[in-house]
Formats: C-alpha cells, sequence, structure tokens
C-alpha cells in the first residue's frame, strides 16, 4: 500500500482522530494491520495509532509498542469500530 492510499482508508472514517500525518483510533476501536514479505505475514494487532512518515510508516499499539514498515510491506488494514451511539460491550445476557 501507499502513503495515500492509507492516508485516505482511515481519513475517510468519521471517529479516526487525523493530526497532520497522524492518525489516532479511539480506544474502543480494534485495528490490525497486515504486514507481508516473500514467505511471512505478520499481524500487528490492538494498533493505536499510525503515524504516516515521508519513507515508511510507523504504527503504535495499546501498550505502546512501536513497529516501522516500509509502505510497500503492508498488504491491508482491518478496522473494527464500534457501531455509532453504542457504549461499550455487553456481558452476553439479556433481560
Amino acid at each position: 500500500m501507499t502513503h495515500d492510499t492509507i492516508g485516505a482508508i482511515l481519513g475517510d472514517v468519521p471517529s479516526v482522530r487525523r493530526e497532520g500525518d497522524t492518525f489516532v483510533l479511539p480506544a474502543e476501536a480494534e485495528a490490525t494491520v497486515y504486514v507481508g514479505t516473500p514467505g511471512n505475514l505478520l499481524n500487528v494487532d490492538k494498533v493505536g495509532r499510525v503515524d504516516l512518515a515521508k519513507g515508511y510508516l510507523v504504527l503504535e499499539t495499546s501498550k505502546r509498542e512501536r513497529f516501522y514498515f516500509d509502505y510497500a510491506d503492508i498488504i491491508g488494514l482491518k478496522l473494527d469500530l464500534p457501531e455509532p451511539g453504542r457504549v461499550g460491550r455487553g456481558t452476553g445476557f439479556s433481560r
């Protein structure tokens, strides 16, 4: 993927806050970035922040881990965003 493609995808999500070339996902969102190199696939889970630098991108997880990748290695994004108006997840019980 390219800088522009990732920026367009994240920029189209209303709940994602943009600060220049940095995108901050809401705390209740679940984001996974799929990174592929020949023969390998890496999933970076619980991404909360994406920084689009000039020649690479930086992913920061909820644990404050930072991963640095070349744009050419990014093969996909998965965003699991909360439903608008929904306040947290239930326990699984209903009345």
